[in-house]
């Protein structure tokens, strides 16, 4: 969801981690004991779950398209969310099944932007709701400045169902760029006007805080929710849902509790009320998690697994929607990768020190609050040291607090610039424990994978651009490339 510049880098080392508290797969693995590396079978397709459109409906037309996002995933982040589980549950995951079901559609997609070889969220939804490549920072704009209306207002005129749902704002980039226009990608009450201005069916997130009272007293037919039971209630009215769950951005996973919905959750709730509210016209959605990327900027090793696996789970709840339904195409896929997260120390080393990750109870956001909320004058290396341990289950060596030291007194500390920071200083001290290493705290330039099963699926090409999945969605679903084509 961000762009090169995240809130941590404009930090107080002081604060450490500041503004931080905003918030190739493995097939068949079992169990593995302790130190002995997980258990994998040949790759083989898997074949076609009962109820699910086989192979034969994949070059279909379908009524209904579930775009899901893992913001920011780059594929090393789906194979140690998928190592997780298998470590922690002895299964593989939903996103993990579909790869090898033998009627999905695997592909890679390039991601550079108008004006560059990086994207970030903005340029890349913009790809994928204009079908042209757009410079970074921008919503849904193009390069000349002209603003074609986004693929969600051109569905809604030839009268299909539209939804969104994110951990982050409704009006952050992934969600956003579908419906709105902006020359700036921030600009979120804005963003948050044309949500209500040019209408929606069920949206479900965070932001709140721009969905002003006064806003939404001039739309009075959108029912508000902002908790499960609220929820629950707007779905048996009909009308269009506007969920806000949080002011801002969702807790990564690992630190939520249970007042807020999981993604999952939110997903079940969006496909049913888009069910009922598309007819026989359908519907479009798109379902982001949106903390991955952010865990990814962090370099945050235990949020953005637990991030990634919720993800996973909603990517089950869409599956389940599609039982028995042979008019769905769902494709799961992310806008671009972020800080290339993989395992780098060899043979039984990483399985024991990649093991240690289940014992992580906490975000890296979670340490910066405890310490923030610790005088001044007693912050210190050994304070954060023990906040560490407490959220990771690591203890830090003597010369690895020498560097907490170090960033403590706003000392240069990691030779790489971009990451001279709090968060990515720490995720570095982590490899030494967890095993796993990061690129940077940026995105990167990586192509990146996407799976497409159900009616059409044949029709999303193998390789191709961010903007090939734009054109693939609009023919499939009849939608104009411009109003009025």
């Amino acid at each position: 969801m961000s762009d090169q510049q995240t809130p941590t880098d404009r930090l107080d080392r002081r604060s450490f981690f500041g503004l931080m508290g905003l918030g190739v797969v493995a097939g068949g693995v079992g169990l593995a004991g302790a130190g002995q590396p997980p258990k994998i079978d040949a790759p083989r397709a898997t074949p076609t779950r009962p109820g699910v459109p086989s192979a034969s409906h994949t070059r279909g037309k379908p009524k209904n398209i579930i775009l899901m996002v893992s913001d920011g995933m780059s594929v090393g982040t789906l194979q140690l969310a998928e190592l997780f589980r298998n470590l922690r549950d002895g299964t593989s995951g939903a996103w993990a099944e579909l790869i090898r079901r033998d009627d999905s559609q695997r592909s890679i997609f390039d991601t550079t932007s108008a004006n560059g070889f990086v994207t970030d969220s903005g340029a890349a939804v913009s790809a994928w709701s204009l079908g042209k490549r757009c410079n970074n920072g921008v919503l849904s704009v193009l390069p000349d400045g002209s603003m074609p209306d986004p693929l969600f207002v051109r569905a809604r005129a030839i009268g299909k169902a539209t939804g969104h749902v994110t951990t982050t704002h409704l009006q952050d980039a992934t969600p956003a760029g579908f419906i709105a226009n902006s020359e700036f990608r921030r600009t979120y009450d804005s963003i948050a006007q044309q949500y209500l201005e040019r209408g929606f069916d069920v949206a479900l997130g965070g932001g709140g805080e721009h969905f002003t009272s006064l806003l939404l007293e001039r739309h009075p037919s959108v029912n508000l929710a902002t908790n499960k039971q609220a929820l629950t209630y707007a779905q048996s009215l009909g009308n269009p849902i506007l969920g806000c769950f949080m002011p801002g951005m969702f807790d990564y996973a690992i630190d939520r509790g249970d007042d807020s919905p999981t993604l999952a959750e939110m997903t079940s709730a969006a496909l049913a009320h888009l069910e009922k509210r598309g007819g026989d016209e359908g519907f479009l959605a798109i379902i982001e998690a949106a903390r991955v990327d952010h865990a990814a900027h962090a370099n945050d090793l235990a949020a953005i697994i637990h991030d990634q696996i919720e993800f996973d789970d909603a990517v089950r709840a869409a599956t389940e929607f599609m039982e028995d339904r042979d008019d769905t195409l769902l494709i799961v896929t992310t806008d671009h990768a972020n800080a290339n997260p993989g395992i780098s120390s060899y043979a039984e080393k990483g399985i024991r020190q990649f093991e240690r990750v289940l014992e992580a109870q906490h975000s890296f956001a979670w340490i910066n609050q405890r310490f923030a909320e610790i005088p001044e004058s007693r912050r210190d290396a050994h304070v954060l040291t023990d906040l560490v341990n407490a959220a990771t289950g690591v203890e830090l060596r003597n010369n690895e607090i020498d560097f907490l030291k170090r960033m403590l007194r706003g000392e240069p500390v990691h030779p790489y610039a971009s990451a001279d920071k709090p968060t990515s200083i720490l995720g570095a001290l982590l490899t030494n424990h967890f095993g796993v290493a990061w690129a940077s705290p940026n995105h990167t330039s990586d192509h990146v994978i996407c799976t497409s099963v159900g009616v059409g699926a044949s029709r999303v090409p193998a390789m191709g651009h961010l903007t090939d999945l734009h054109d693939a969605m609009v023919a499939l679903a009849g939608i104009p490339v411009s109003v009025g084509d």
